[in-house]
């Protein structure tokens, strides 16, 4: 993924490709019902929801993504 400003290319791993993909639109419940449902299993729901939280956090500190107040995510612009 390429971020414009500031500019910076991201290698991302599949957790947190996943989570980018999913994450537009949908409320944290939304979300995460929706990366369980493509995610377990092979993976046990925690392992899966950990994954997901980290994978956010990541996206969040990079400027990937932002929380909308009070009723999700948005993915920025690629």
């Amino acid at each position: 993924m390429f971020r414009p400003e500031p500019p910076r290319l991201f290698t991302l791993n599949t957790s947190a490709w996943l989570a980018l993909e999913l994450c537009s639109g949908r409320s944290p419940g939304e979300l995460e019902r929706a990366y369980l449902d493509e995610t377990v299993p092979p993976l046990d729901a925690e392992v899966a929801r950990r994954r997901l939280h980290d994978a956010l956090d990541l996206l969040l500190a990079n400027g990937m993504i932002e929380r909308l107040a009070g009723t999700g995510w948005h993915a920025g612009e690629a």
